[in-house]
């Protein structure tokens, strides 16, 4: 008789173990489909981010080309109005703007380009980190199925044992 009491407390006890092993499962489960949704969620905002910046940027550009155009003949009639007073400073900020501009059409698509290559790094590092992270998971997952399928053993060689002394006596 208290053979078997000893039997149903370690079976209760491995019972309680599992129980807790898959809630521990669950959690990580829970943990895993969360982080899945996190990272689907960057990846959407940075492709969205880059998409958008294609279809902008050469609109953009014209739109600064044409405004800093705009500004510049602004300049030289103001010039022709006040020639002796602003003469020199004009002429100094007219090279300036022209060189901007003249710079802005010489760098624009490069600068687009490295945009969207440091997007494509990050896009490409966030992968990555997301990988590792649920390698680890996996890994974990893995061991506490395994730690299940133990106490599922220990408690079916328990029962074993207990149909063999219930048939004993």
């Amino acid at each position: 008789m208290v053979e078997s009491q000893s039997r149903y407390g370690i079976m209760e006890s491995l019972n309680s173990k599992k129980i807790e092993a898959q809630k521990r499962l669950s959690a990580l489960e829970k943990e895993l489909e969360q982080q899945q949704m996190a990272f689907d969620n960057t990846v959407h905002q940075i492709e969205k981010q880059i998409s958008n910046a294609e279809g902008s940027y050469e609109s953009e550009h014209l739109n600064w080309v044409k405004n800093e155009t705009f500004r510049l003949n602004e300049k030289k009639m103001q010039f022709e109005v006040d020639q002796t007073l602003a003469k020199a400073a004009h002429e100094r900020e007219v090279e300036e703007t022209e060189r901007q501009i003249q710079e802005k059409k010489d760098t624009y698509k490069e600068n687009h380009i490295t945009f969207i290559e440091g997007k494509g790094t990050e896009l490409v590092q966030n992968n990555k980190g997301y990988e590792n992270w649920k390698k680890l998971k996996d890994l974990e997952k893995v061991a506490i199925e395994k730690e299940i399928a133990g106490f599922d053993t220990a408690l079916a060689d328990l029962k074993e044992v207990s149909k063999e002394s219930v048939k004993k006596d």
